[in-house]
């Protein structure tokens, strides 16, 4: 099958699924962005996007995040209804894997001037445009660091995607046909520093986290096993919230996924929530029907996990 058979083949299923109105608007949007790329030349613009009811810089080249928001004007639908029902004023969010800012300008928002934001992105071209949106909305509670958290201190090579919200580090727990296929078809590496939870939160001073965003494309395995002892502490002095994109999927055995799970259980971070494709599936589950869902099910693309000590 080539490019434009599977275009229209995706176009199809959307027509099926969502009906007339929105693929009628992603067709327009995708002739306009043909116009925007080819005849004005143009790759970065300023776009409002109603879901978050703010404005903001995205990369026409970026095949990812920047085009689901000029069609459709809203990433992930239920998860941002779920980010915003889990924040409450006065909340400190560190965003992890923040990409352009769609959840940043979210959070900043909902945990109001009472509350704050630490954001973390370390794709230079993505941190930029990271940047300029948070300018762009005037946000005065949120700090943003060009750095990724891992397992451990020091720097790792970040492998570019043209989609721009799926690049992200090599993780040991990854299979060897997903690292080919990284090594092979990503855009550009380049060096990034990296800092373990619990070092970053002592270099930035940071001693309270009551609502962690992490999207880090496979990542999450390093992070938490680089940041348990972090998580307990954060977790013994209030509410603490873990908002996870999980990639079981990618990895070469999903027992590490277990593993995780059994050990937030043991710090008091509990599932609250499964979701995939845009689908609550169990609210509260158990730890068995958490690692029953991690070990078995049928995943294409990655669910998010809830994770709260409340």
């Amino acid at each position: 099958m080539n490019r434009w058979q599977r275009s229209w083949q995706r176009f199809r299923t959307m027509w099926q699924e969502e009906g007339t109105g929105m693929a009628a608007r992603v067709f327009w949007r995708k002739v306009q962005l043909l116009a925007r790329r080819h005849l004005l030349r143009q790759r970065v613009i300023r776009h409002y996007v109603p879901a978050i009811d703010a404005y903001m810089y995205i990369d026409l080249e970026d095949s990812g995040f920047s085009r689901t928001i000029f069609y459709r004007g809203v990433h992930e639908p239920l998860t941002t209804r779920l980010v915003q029902q889990e924040l409450a004023p006065g909340m400190r969010v560190l965003d992890v894997g923040a990409n352009m800012g769609y959840y940043v300008l979210l959070e900043a928002r909902a945990v109001g001037p009472q509350g704050h934001v630490y954001a973390l992105e370390p794709v230079p071209q993505t941190f930029a445009l990271l940047q300029r949106n948070v300018a762009l909305n005037d946000v005065r509670n949120v700090d943003l660091y060009q750095l990724a958290l891992g397992g451990e201190d020091g720097e790792a090579t970040m492998y570019v995607l043209d989609k721009l919200n799926w690049s992200h580090l090599a993780s040991r727990y990854q299979s060897s046909a997903r690292m080919e296929n990284l090594r092979s078809h990503h855009r550009q590496t380049v060096q990034v520093p990296v800092r373990t939870l619990g070092t970053f939160l002592q270099e930035a001073g940071i001693d309270t986290v009551n609502f962690l965003r992490m999207d880090v494309e496979g990542y999450e395995l390093d992070i938490v096993r680089g940041g348990l002892d972090a998580l307990a502490r954060l977790s013994r002095q209030g509410l603490l919230k873990l908002f996870m994109e999980v990639h079981p999927f990618l990895a070469e055995d999903r027992t590490p996924y277990l593993d995780m799970v059994r050990q937030l259980h043991n710090i008091g971070l509990r599932a609250k929530l499964l979701v995939y494709r845009e689908q609550i599936l169990s609210q509260w589950p158990s730890l068995e029907e958490t690692l029953s869902f991690l070990a078995d099910y049928p995943f294409r693309e990655a669910p998010h996990v809830v994770f709260s000590n409340e």
